[in-house]
């Protein structure tokens, strides 16, 4: 086991996001980055792991490591995030795993569809990475109504950007 441990790499990095997720969580560009998901993990009630999956149309981050997300109001992962205010997302990208840890608010709610707006604060991020392979893809998907589901994404990502004021 030992031998199995050593080949792989989990490097801490600065709590600053990498640009190339910046880039690709930033709102823009969604029908580009239709079919990846990005995995927002949490804790339950009972203190057990509950992963979701996210689109680029439900979370945007900032370079400084500021964080929106556009969470189902009546998921148990909103509940959990309302309960803990952490959530951990990882995606894939650049040939490695990331994985970034925020502390979250829930800051406001939309009402079609029934969403809670939450933002926070990047508190620290790893890159999983192996020297023998290259990790090509995470979780995909494809969308039933791309034109319907991008028109909804872009109201949601605006409600995101007014979080400001």
């Amino acid at each position: 086991m030992a031998d199995d441990r050593s080949r792989r790499q989990a490097r801490q990095i600065e709590p600053r996001p990498p640009a190339g997720i910046v880039a690709y969580l930033d709102g823009t560009e969604l029908p580009a980055k239709i079919g990846t998901s990005i995995d927002l993990l949490t804790v339950d009630e009972e203190g057990w792991p509950r992963p979701a999956h996210l689109s680029v149309g439900e979370v945007l981050l900032s370079s400084t490591g500021e964080v929106r997300l556009a969470l189902h109001a009546g998921s148990s992962s909103t509940a959990n995030v309302r309960r803990s205010s952490r959530v951990v997302l990882v995606l894939v990208l650049d040939g490695a795993i990331h994985e970034l840890r925020f502390e979250v608010v829930e800051r406001s709610t939309l009402t079609e569809p029934p969403l809670a707006l939450f933002s926070g604060v990047l508190v620290s991020t790893r890159e999983h990475r192996a020297p023998y392979a290259e990790v090509t893809g995470g979780t995909t998907y494809e969308l039933n109504d791309p034109p319907g589901t991008l028109r909804r994404w872009e109201r949601q990502i605006e409600a995101l950007r007014k979080l400001d004021g």
